[in-house]
């Protein structure tokens, strides 16, 4: 990790910063640092760069992957993308990365329920204003509606199979608060199944 970003986060916590609010700093001082990397490589590529995931939803916690994708209208931008992430690479970043386009990411979501849960999370961080309303207008409607029994009978069985390899139980002595029965990821579940349902 870098270390100028792990300065900050010690000052967050020294300040008495509780984990969301640590969450939201590092999330938002994140969006500031990929904007200046991207206007460094060009503030006119042909893509929005939107943050995925847990970074999506503001909560980006301290050694967690950097989830990100370029979205674009056509394939024409990779260079420029590929440009930005070397540069996020050297500076240290765990960085997950995706480039895709409107088609893509349709297709990739009814694929990989993961992809799609992902999407669900998009945010805006910087370039193309355009493109990002043609994801929030086109794409984001489409993903979060259509074949809502699938994700959500999918989903159910994901969080089955995540408590069984965690342990079944909300008794545990060493609970994972991560991923085992009654744990964040199962909070996490219920927000994506609510944005799907209604």
């Amino acid at each position: 990790m870098n270390v100028s970003i792990l300065e900050k986060i010690t000052k967050w916590m020294d300040e008495g910063c509780t984990g969301l609010e640590l969450a939201r700093n590092y999330s938002q001082y994140m969006d500031l640092f990929l904007a200046n990397i991207f206007n460094s490589v060009d503030r006119n590529a042909p893509f929005a760069l939107l943050a995925t995931g847990g970074y999506g939803r503001q909560e980006l916690a301290p050694y967690s992957d950097i989830d990100i994708m370029f979205f674009a209208q056509d394939r024409a931008g990779a260079e420029t993308a590929e440009s930005i992430l070397y540069k996020l690479w050297d500076s240290g970043l765990e960085i997950s990365h995706a480039f895709r386009t409107a088609e893509e990411c349709i297709e990739e979501s009814f694929k990989d329920i993961r992809t799609r849960t992902s999407l669900l999370e998009a945010r805006y961080v910087t370039g193309d204003v355009k493109l990002y309303n043609r994801f929030r207008n086109e794409v984001y409607p489409l993903i979060t509606h259509k074949r809502k029994k699938a994700f959500v009978r999918d989903k159910l069985k994901e969080m089955e199979k995540r408590h069984l390899e965690s342990g079944d139980s909300v008794f545990l002595l060493e609970p994972h608060i991560k991923e085992g029965e009654g744990s964040l990821r199962d909070i996490h579940t219920l927000y994506w199944l609510s944005k799907v349902v209604f």
